[in-house]
């Protein structure tokens, strides 16, 4: 699978609205939810930020 950078942002920007969705509904992530948040992989020295 070929790196693309666009890709990666767009994943990681759908996992964070994700994980604010589920926490403002105070919820788990369905099975489909749980798929776009595997796909988060930071974003650099930002993820050492946020974590």
């Amino acid at each position: 699978m070929a790196y693309n950078r666009k890709q990666r942002l767009n994943d990681n920007i759908k996992a964070i609205e994700t994980a604010f969705i589920l926490d403002r509904e105070q919820r788990t992530p369905t099975a489909r939810e749980r798929l776009l948040l595997e796909r988060y992989c930071g974003f650099g020295v930002f993820n050492f930020l946020i974590c």
